[in-house]
């Protein structure tokens, strides 16, 4: 997410963790960034709370290197890996993940925690053609996970983008643009848990 300081002024304080002030408003602070876990919380008047719309590295499980930047998680392994989302609970939380290094082999897969619903929508752009390919993932499908797989269709290129949002229990939104180099894109969506 980077040190927000500079966009709300002295409503802001940064520093360490241990640090956070045990009575902010007498110093017009209602929220602190601490620097060291890169986590933002907001004042309740009674507690520091960690603000519920911030993804931090802690909500995802990875079989790989998938370092965030920005808030951004980037998919950096040419062999491919997997992020697991958190159990989606409503809390407005947002995920994205972007393609920094174009799969060789393997597939780039973000998977549900297993309970909860992937839907929305996918474009993928067939390079050889310049077509777009639109896909669909209804909540009655039952898709569990996201995979770019460098098969016929060669997906997982530098570029590709997919946002997740956790909008209610068991339910993430999705929303994804990604390309093809071999054949024409396929849907990413899957009901594979794995």
């Amino acid at each position: 997410m980077g040190n927000p300081s500079n966009l709300w002024g002295s409503l802001l304080q940064t520093g360490l963790v241990a640090n956070k002030p045990a009575a902010p408003e007498a110093q017009g602070a209602c929220y602190y960034y601490a620097t060291d876990t890169g986590v933002l919380y907001f004042w309740t008047g009674t507690a520091w709370n960690a603000a519920p719309n911030v993804a931090t590295p802690s909500l995802l499980t990875t079989s790989a290197t998938a370092p965030a930047t920005n808030g951004v998680y980037l998919l950096d392994a040419v062999a491919g890996l997997s992020l697991t989302l958190p159990v989606a609970t409503g809390s407005g939380i947002k995920i994205e993940v972007a393609v920094n290094a174009t799969l060789t082999s393997g597939a780039y897969k973000i998977l549900s925690d297993g309970t909860s619903i992937l839907y929305g929508n996918a474009v993928g752009f067939y390079a050889a053609t310049g077509a777009c390919l639109g896909f669909q993932s209804l909540i009655a499908t039952g898709n569990y996970s996201v995979a770019l797989a460098f098969t016929t269709a060669v997906m997982g290129n530098i570029g590709d983008h997919f946002e997740f949002t956790d909008v209610a229990a068991t339910k993430w939104l999705v929303r994804g643009n990604y390309s093809s180099v071999g054949t024409a894109a396929t849907t990413p969506f899957s009901t594979s848990k794995s």
